[in-house]
């Protein structure tokens, strides 16, 4: 896949174990994509520091490899209207 970008982000973990795997799993996807120089990007309703936190310097840190940036949509939810 040429481009993916992984959505919601954060959402739905029942416990400590499941923020665990999720961080593992998405650590070694987007590892595994910079090996094969893939863009990969990542949607989520948490703040920056939410999502910091929730997924760790290592995998931020690889998001903004080769001039990744952190983009906040700031207009109303469509879901909300």
């Amino acid at each position: 896949i040429d481009l993916l970008i992984i959505d919601e982000i954060g959402v739905g973990r029942t416990s400590v174990n499941a923020a665990n795997n999720e961080r593992l799993a998405i650590n070694q996807i987007i590892d595994k994509r910079l090996c094969h120089l893939k863009p990969t990007g990542i949607l989520t309703n948490l703040g920056q520091k939410d999502i910091n936190d929730n997924l760790g310097p290592r995998i931020m840190d690889r998001l903004r490899n080769d001039g990744g940036q952190w983009v906040k949509f700031n207009w109303p939810s469509h879901r909300s209207q």
